[in-house]
């Protein structure tokens, strides 16, 4: 793997850019969903591919081991080039125990990953509560 520049849309200090986005449980999330936690980690993902895959098991640690920070995958990939990211097996991911973050989000028309610009899968965005401004990003 080749290390490179972000390409993220957002910098330093950069406010986390609000969503509306349904959830594996049915249930319809914005930014303000995660109002309570002390850092909202964003992760691009997906469950098709072995680098995001490759990441489940760390990042369902973080989410169970950190009540303060918020763990919200979200996955833009096109389901009908890549089945496996449909939201139906996105259910079935979070059914069996593979993914057990605080949220897993659809997003379908890859909105979202663009204003946040997420490049790849997985693309982390680490965020501080106060303002939730942007602390870290990168793959």
């Amino acid at each position: 793997m080749v290390m490179k520049e972000s390409d993220s849309a957002l910098a330093a200090g950069d406010a986390a850019p609000d969503f509306e986005l349904e959830g594996v449980d049915g249930e319809t999330y914005t930014l303000e969903s995660f109002a309570d936690a002390e850092a909202l980690l964003v992760v691009f993902t997906c469950n098709h591919c072995p680098y995001a895959q490759a990441k489940f098991e760390l990042l369902n640690e973080l989410s169970a081991a950190y009540d303060d920070v918020a763990v919200v995958g979200i996955n833009p990939n096109d389901a009908e080039e890549y089945p496996d990211d449909s939201l139906e097996a996105m259910r079935e991911y979070v059914a069996d125990g593979s993914v057990d973050y605080d949220a897993y989000l659809r997003d379908e028309s890859q909105a979202v990953a663009r204003e946040y610009g997420a490049a790849c899968t997985p693309d982390p965005f680490l965020f501080a509560r106060r303002a939730a401004q942007l602390a870290a990003e990168g793959r």
